[in-house]
C-alpha cells in the first residue's frame, strides 16, 4: 500500500504528537503558572478527554453520512484553529473553552481518519487474500 498524500500524513503525525504532549504540559501550566490546584487541572483534562470522546462519537455518526476526507479536514482545521487560539489566549477562562473545543476537533478528525484507514485496510486484505 502506497502513501498517496504525504502532506496529509505529516499533518496527522504532528497533530497526534501534539495531543500526546498537551496533557502533561497543560497540567504543569495550570498548576504552576495559573496557580490552580492539581485537582482543577485534572478536571480541565477530564473535560478535554470528554470532548475528544464527543468528537469521536460525532465523527463516527458523520462518517456514515458524509465524506470521510471532508471530516478529517474539518476536524483538523478546528483542532489547529483552537490550538492557535489556545496559544494566543492562555488565560484561565479561555483555556478551558479552547482546550475543550480543541479536543472535540481532535476527536472528529481522528475518528474519520481511523475509520477510513480501517476501511482501506480491510479492502486491501480482502484483495490480497482474493476474497473480493
Amino acid at each position: 500500500m502506497r502513501i498517496r498524500n504525504k502532506m496529509f500524513l505529516s499533518i496527522n503525525t504532528l497533530l497526534s504528537m501534539g495531543s500526546g504532549l498537551i496533557t502533561p504540559i497543560i497540567t504543569l501550566y495550570i498548576h504552576n503558572d495559573l496557580h490552580k490546584s492539581l485537582v482543577t487541572a485534572g478536571y480541565v483534562l477530564l473535560l478535554y478527554s470528554g470532548m475528544i470522546a464527543v468528537g469521536y462519537l460525532l465523527g463516527g455518526r458523520l462518517f456514515d453520512v458524509w465524506q470521510p476526507e471532508a471530516l478529517v479536514y474539518i476536524g483538523g482545521t478546528l483542532a489547529i484553529f483552537f490550538l492557535f487560539l489556545l496559544a494566543l489566549f492562555p488565560k484561565w477562562p479561555f483555556l478551558i473553552t479552547f482546550l475543550a473545543l480543541y479536543g472535540a476537533g481532535q476527536g472528529l478528525w481522528r475518528s474519520a481518519l481511523l475509520a477510513d484507514y480501517l476501511f482501506l485496510f480491510v479492502i486491501f486484505l480482502c484483495r490480497k487474500t482474493k476474497i473480493i
